[in-house]
This record gives structure tokens, sequence and C-alpha cells, in this order.
């Protein structure tokens, strides 16, 4: 129960993601919320849209302690799918196509439902079911990883995680609480190259999470790192970090 809820907990950041979207739409993608108020106006979010967020949190929700979490995680789905649609179409143009959209709760999610739904019509028992869902989730979930390795290879060729390229993005980013350790680290090349190499191997070791063993290790490391991205460059993930954990903790607790 501890593992589901930490998904539904990265399904409900990625809800409250969206809706931050639609309701702040003409706002600048990566603007702070705190940057928010008085500065930019609040958009109308129409009755349905509400309905539907709701039913989402809902149903994420009952999804925790859930016998049939596969009617529950459909119900998720198909609003976060819809509410999805409408975030899109705030945006103007192809921006979307071009920045992408992450999902990597509701993509495990996925993974879960049907693994889970699999393994109950083959005459699996429930605990059975249970490891199964969270082998699906783990394996989405490592595979979006590399996929994201795979991204930055063919845009940018091996060379994405070269020091000059580490320095460049950590000196834009020399403001704010940890700007001055962003600028002193901009100026070590040893310190940008372990920064950019270490972040393709976290992503190129998602294979890693195939196997319930290493899933706790692997989680583990990928928590740390990420606190250490919001450090180095504000990135904050909390969707990512927490389906992550509930994998971790799935692992951890013998779930899968």
């Amino acid at each position: 129960m501890i593992a589901r809820a930490l998904l539904s907990a990265a399904i409900t950041a990625g809800l409250l993601n969206t809706m931050f979207h639609l309701l702040f739409h003409r706002a600048p993608l990566y603007l702070e919320p705190g940057a928010l108020p008085g500065k930019v106006s609040v958009e109308r979010v129409r009755l349905a849209q509400w309905a539907v967020a709701l039913t989402a949190f809902g149903s994420a929700l009952a999804f925790v302690s859930s016998t049939v979490p596969a009617l529950w995680a459909v119900l998720t789905l198909g609003c976060v799918w819809q509410l999805r649609r409408w975030e899109v179409a705030t945006w103007p143009g192809d921006t979307v196509v071009r920045l992408g959209k992450y999902a990597p709760a509701s993509a495990a999610l996925l993974g879960f439902v049907v693994a889970h739904t699999a393994a109950g019509t083959l005459g699996a028992s429930a605990s059975e079911q249970e490891a199964f869902g969270w082998d699906a989730a783990a394996g989405v979930f490592g595979g979006a990883y590399v996929l994201a390795a795979v991204a930055k290879v063919q845009l940018s060729g091996w060379g994405w995680g070269r020091a000059e390229h580490m320095s460049l993005m950590l000196a834009e980013r020399g403001f704010g609480r940890f700007g001055a350790l962003r600028l002193r680290l901009a100026q070590s090349r040893a310190a940008c190259a372990v920064v950019g190499w270490v972040g393709m191997g976290m992503e190129w070791a998602g294979p890693l999470l195939a196997w319930p063993a290493t899933r706790p290790h692997l989680a583990a490391a990928i928590l740390v790192f990420k606190g250490f991205t919001w450090v180095l460059f504000g990135y904050s993930e909390p969707e990512w970090s927490l389906t992550i954990l509930a994998i971790g903790a799935a692992a951890w607790l013998g779930a899968g």
C-alpha cells in the first residue's frame, strides 16, 4: 500500500502541474509559482475541467487501497489523458511538440495496470499480480530513462556531457539561492565533467530497474541525483522523483 500511495502522490503531482498550466497558461512555461501573484492573471477553468480533475484526484486516491486497482487506474488514466489534451490546447503552435510534456507517473501506472490485469487473467495470486504490476512499472520507467539518454545522443552526440556544455548551463543559472555555488562549479572543468557524465550514466542505467534487487539502490541514486539537479540547475521534478520512489519502495518492501 505504501508504494501505491507514493505512485498516487506522483499522479497527483502531475495533475497539479496540469491544473497549474490550465490556470496560468499565459505565463512563461517555467515560471516559478511564487512569481505569479499580481503578475499573471488567472484563467477561467471550465466546470467540465474541474469535474474531470476532481475525478482524477479521487480515483488516484481510491487506487491506493482498492482490491480492484485496474478500475481506478483506468479511470485515473482516462481523466489524465483528457486533462492533458486540454492543457496541450492552451499552448501556441507546436510548443508541446518541441519541448515535450512528460507523464512518468501515468506511464508507470499504465504499465502497472496492464501487467496486474494480465497476471490476474492468467490466474496469478494477488501478491503475484502486485509483483508483476511493479515489474512493468519499473520497466516503463527504466525505458523512459534510456529513451532520454538516446535523445541526448541523437541531438548532441556523445559530447552532451562534456565539461564546457555543463559549464554553460551552470553559468546561465548563476542566480538565486544557489547562484554562487553554480558559478563556482561552472569554473571547474572536472566538476562540470562529473555532472554531465553522471547525468547521462543515470539515464543509461535505466535497464537495471529490470531486476528487483537493484531497484532500491538505483532509485536511491536517482533521488540523490534529482536533489543535486535541483540545487545545480533549479529543475524541480516531483512527479519523476515520487514515481521512482514508489518503484524503489515496492521492491524494498517485497511488492515488486
